[in-house]
């Protein structure tokens, strides 16, 4: 139920019961999220009356359409929950679940509203509650993680930005130095997000074998070989994409 709950929260949405003529959905573009979301609205609610939609031509995104008294149950069983782009808060009582329960929260609202930048694991949400709760979830899960020491409880705490205002949105920022904490702990089902994770931990051990001199001629390199962007030499060799940059910016110098 905490899946689903979370669910509903990121790339899903619960209308109202009463006055609304839109169905309820889940939007994830990930179909093993998709398929996951199915089953386990099977597992809880049995042969249910869904209309998943796979494939879809490119103006249509993939979803799947849920019934109003499924998600009724939802809502009606964390009561204190809201639902909305910019109304989405977490039960209190999440607050008070064991770990897993926790983690599996944290978890699917990254599978469905986080993302892996460079260096930082980012949430966005129009929700600045939903945010400022996760932080707080976070926060007790790094204080109660008996496998870290005092000082990477410290460490991952300040790594832990605020909830920052973008534009329309809002945002949670998890700095590098949390990246391996949140890897062992938390983790992603999304296989493209896991796959970023490991490639963005494997590229900062790597960049740091290498001295500037090392990367510079790595990068004049694939230069040479016809790649074309940071991103590309980046990946080609797991280092880090702003060294790639800095490099590029090097070699430019010496062309003046």
């Amino acid at each position: 139920m905490i899946r689903l709950l979370m669910h509903f929260m990121g790339d899903g949405s619960i209308y109202p019961l009463v006055g609304s003529t839109k169905p309820s959905a889940y939007n994830n573009q990930n179909t093993d999220l998709r398929k996951q979301f199915i089953s386990d609205l099977s597992v809880l609610f049995g042969d249910v009356s869904l209309c998943a939609r796979e494939d879809l031509s490119s103006q249509t995104r993939a979803h799947v359409n849920v019934a109003k008294w499924i998600t009724y149950v939802v809502a009606h069983f964390y009561p204190d929950a809201r639902f909305g782009q910019s109304r989405s808060r977490l039960p209190r009582i999440l607050f008070s679940l064991p770990r897993e329960l926790k983690i599996e929260a944290i978890r699917a609202l990254a599978d469905d509203d986080g993302s892996v930048q460079e260096l930082c694991i980012r949430f966005v949400s129009g929700s600045c509650t939903l945010l400022q709760d996760i932080r707080r979830l976070i926060l007790q899960l790094v204080h109660q993680d008996d496998k870290s020491s005092e000082l990477e409880k410290k460490t991952s705490e300040r790594s832990l930005s605020s909830v920052r205002k973008q534009g329309n949105w809002y945002r949670l920022d998890l700095g590098f130095r949390m990246f391996e904490w949140y890897r062992r702990n938390m983790g992603f089902s999304h296989p493209e997000k896991t796959q970023e994770i490991e490639f963005r931990l494997e590229a900062a051990n790597r960049t740091r074998e290498l001295d500037a001199l090392a990367r510079d001629r790595l990068t004049l390199r694939e230069l040479l070989r016809g790649r074309r962007t940071a991103l590309e030499i980046a990946r080609a060799h797991y280092i880090r994409e702003e060294y790639v940059h800095g490099s590029l910016r090097y070699l430019s110098t010496l062309l003046e």
